[in-house]
């Protein structure tokens, strides 16, 4: 019972700490401790960018089984085009379930875009890009052959 939040812990971090290693800080980052296996898991994300597999990345960024491609969504304000998700569509043999993370909040997926996926096999799921990247090492974990979409989170926020 509630196996899987052994697979996935996340900890506040300021810097990515060495070896794995848990920081409790108030910064808005956090890194994830997921367990060894396939595929390139999000290791930590924050403001602006994620370190997956090692690397960190600035800006949007694709998670296909083998590599992370940056995602050049058309309309940064409206970046759920099929167009932009082509990557995702483009994988052969496609993957069992897509995640995306729309950034610090769900956002709905425009309804032809689920319909794309579903025609060609493919689960969606949209959420927040925290939940995204902790469900995306989740399947990883349970040898899910999944691929992730994921905004990140904004480098800002306005008060008022």
């Amino acid at each position: 019972m509630f196996g899987w939040l052994r697979r996935s812990r996340v900890a506040q971090e300021t810097p990515p700490a060495p070896q794995g290693r848990q920081v409790q800080d108030a910064a808005a980052s956090a890194i994830i401790i997921p367990d060894q296996g396939p595929g390139l898991r999000v290791d930590s994300y924050g403001p602006g960018r994620f370190r997956i597999g090692g690397q960190t990345w600035n800006g949007p960024v694709i998670i296909l089984p083998d590599r992370v491609i940056p995602w050049l969504p058309e309309k940064p304000d409206d970046p759920f085009s099929e167009n932009a998700l082509a990557p995702l569509l483009d994988v052969s043999p496609p993957p069992e379930v897509v995640i995306i993370g729309c950034g610090a909040v769900m956002r709905p997926l425009p309804g032809p875009l689920a319909q794309v996926f579903r025609s060609r096999g493919i689960a969606l799921d949209s959420m927040a890009t925290a939940a995204a990247c902790r469900s995306y090492n989740i399947l990883l974990a349970e040898d899910r052959f999944a691929a992730a979409a994921l905004l990140p989170l904004p480098l800002a926020t306005q008060n008022g």
